[in-house]
Formats: C-alpha cells, sequence, structure tokens
C-alpha cells in the first residue's frame, strides 16, 4: 500500500507490504517525509514481526528479562526464531549504522514503549533536509527493501495452526498501526485526511487474510 501527500503539515510518502498469514516474513514499513518548512527529512522503517515476542520489554543491554511464566517462555520461543531468520546479527549491525548516521535525530520508535507493536529493527530518525542526506536516506530505504526482498525469496509456506496464529496476531498488529498512522497523519493534514490517509496505509479490510 502506497500513500502520498502534501499539505500544510509538510509532505510524506509511505510504503507498507502487508504479508499473508501463509509466510512469516515480517511486514515492511517505510516512510519517509519532509517538515512543513523544508528543513527536515523525517524517515521512519521497521519490520513488523508476525507473532508477539514482547519485543518492547528490552533491557538497556538489549536483553530480555529471564522468562518466569508459560507465556514468557513463549514469547522467548518468538525472538529467537526471528533472531535466527530475520532479526540476525547482521540486520542488527545495519540498524546501528543507520541510527549512528551523522547529525541524525534518532527517536524511539512508535513512540511510547508498547504503543505499536514491532520489532528489533523499527526506527524513527530526522535529519537536516540535504542532498547528502537524502542520498544518505534513498540508500537507507533501498538496503531495507534488499533485506526484506531476500527474506521473501527464501520464504516457506507454514502450515495451518501456524497461519491461524498469524492471522490472528496480523489483525491486532495492523488495528494498532491503523490507530497509530492515524494520529500521525492526522498532526500533519487534519483528522478527516489523517483517517483516510491511515486506512489507505493499512489497505482493505480483508487483507491478513489472503494468500502468502
Amino acid at each position: 500500500c502506497l500513500v502520498q501527500a502534501e499539505g500544510a503539515g509538510g509532505a510524506v510518502s509511505s510504503l507498507s507490504v502487508w504479508n499473508g498469514p501463509l509466510v512469516c516474513v515480517p511486514h515492511y514499513r517505510v516512510s519517509v517525509g519532509v517538515s512543513a518548512d523544508g528543513s527536515v527529512v523525517q524517515v521512519s522503517t521497521d519490520f513488523c514481526p508476525r507473532a508477539y515476542g514482547a519485543y518492547e520489554t528490552a533491557l538497556g543491554d538489549e536483553t530480555y528479562p529471564e522468562p518466569t511464566s508459560r507465556e514468557m517462555f513463549s514469547e522467548k520461543a518468538v525472538r529467537t526464531e526471528y533472531s535466527e531468520a530475520f532479526y540476525t546479527g547482521e540486520a542488527l549491525a545495519w540498524l546501528g549504522r543507520v541510527k549512528s548516521t551523522p547529525g541524525a535525530t534518532v527517536r524511539p520508535y512508535g513512540g511510547a514503549a508498547g504503543a505499536l507493536p514491532s520489532g528489533p529493527l523499527g526506527v524513527e530518525m530526522e535529519l537536516e533536509a540535504s542532498a547528502g542526506n537524502l542520498e544518505l536516506v534513498k540508500a537507507m530505504c533501498a538496503e531495507a527493501a534488499e533485506m526484506w526482498l531476500g527474506w521473501m525469496e527464501g520464504a516457506e509456506r507454514q502450515g495451518q495452526t501456524k497461519t491461524q496464529m498469524t492471522f490472528a496476531w496480523d489483525c491486532k498488529v495492523r488495528k494498532a498501526i491503523n490507530a497509530y498512522a492515524a494520529s500521525g497523519y492526522a498532526s500533519r493534514f487534519g483528522p478527516e485526511a489523517g483517517a483516510f490517509l491511515s486506512q489507505a496505509d493499512a489497505g482493505p479490510s480483508d487483507i491478513a487474510d489472503r494468500g502468502g
């Protein structure tokens, strides 16, 4: 789903690739915007996990609390699976390079902890709107897309039980992301436009039930 808008609040272009539940590859979301006065470039990207791994509970050293319940063991299993398949050391190193971009102001992805379902690769940052920084953002988006396409090329079809679990989680994720996006778009373009743009970003209401 591609959303492009321009108005008094600046301009924004967002791409959301929603995978069907037949594969477990993370959803891919990227957004690039320019502030109202044209002085700042705002960029965010995330690879949304397809199961709940309690990523918002990460400690300051990027580790997680030791599990003490069945739910926490289940969440740890999700994190282990995704760290082996997607959120690898190479992917985290890429994120580190992105966050260390000279002059970048990095913000907590999704605002308050737990406000937006996301994985460990989510990032939001602002840069001065210079020609050099625009090239950096372009390269960042290209690298992120290449990483995601590599995952898709190796994707395997899930079994029925896991497909149903993925579908159920996807519904919650898309609802939360839609609400978060609506707030962001509304702050730029007003509440009516915000609701319209966030719905376009989320795609058809039945998209999560389609094939991989």
